[in-house]
């Protein structure tokens, strides 16, 4: 057995390749970590996204009743009625 004297300490070829092989398998890791979370942040963004509305319109609403509060995680909605027309409001999140 081959062994490389240090002047702190001694090392065997046995003991180099255990940290080759320890530092292989984290960098692994870290290369799974990233590439899952790159997998999971555009769903992520495409459920907070507001595409789905024109937030250039503004619309008012006179004479609306709130019919009800839901106060749900992570968002809460305000429910009101308008001459038997029901209008959901999502709110951002009370955090």
């Amino acid at each position: 057995m081959l062994v490389i004297v240090h002047p702190f300490m001694s090392l065997t070829i046995a003991s180099v390749l255990d940290e080759l092989e320890f530092a292989m398998r984290m960098h692994m890791l870290h290369v799974l970590a990233v590439a899952g979370t790159l997998l999971v942040v555009p769903v992520a963004w495409a459920h907070h996204s507001f595409s789905m509305f024109d937030q250039t319109k503004i619309s008012r609403i006179t004479d609306a009743k709130v019919a009800e509060f839901r106060f749900t995680n992570p968002h809460s909605f305000v429910v009101i009625e308008q001459g038997g027309i029901r209008y959901v409001l999502e709110c951002t999140a009370s955090t």
